[in-house]
């Protein structure tokens, strides 16, 4: 999947859950036009200003594929709910974290995902 970096650097945003994901994926078809959009298109994607300035603020010290290459370093292999090996069961909670199949993650990451 080539958005699921955008999905990472996306969860490494505090106050982006589920429904935020729901609004950017529906307006901008995928993560990676929402990763790269300015204020003016997330709040045309119906983003609050809190948001909004949360997203803004924080891509700029996010790089996606850093965090890619993180997780790849730990072994983790992040899912979303997008991906046929995401837990059925698991689509109705209203966090949209990356799930883990395996591996280990730092301390330090561990509160993003």
């Amino acid at each position: 999947m080539s958005d699921l970096k955008y999905w990472v650097g996306f969860n490494r945003i505090p106050g982006i859950g589920r429904a935020r994901f729901s609004q950017l994926e529906g307006y901008f078809g995928d993560l990676e036009r929402a990763w790269k959009a300015g204020a003016a298109e997330l709040e045309a994607a119906g983003l609050d200003s809190k948001s909004i300035e949360a997203i803004v603020a924080a891509r700029p010290e996010i790089s996606p594929d850093a965090e890619m290459e993180e997780l790849e370093r730990f072994k983790v292999k992040a899912l979303t709910w997008n991906d046929p090996a995401f837990p059925p069961g698991s689509r109705r909670y209203t966090m949209c974290r990356p799930c883990s199949t395996s591996g280990a993650i730092s301390p330090r990451r561990m509160s993003g995902l």
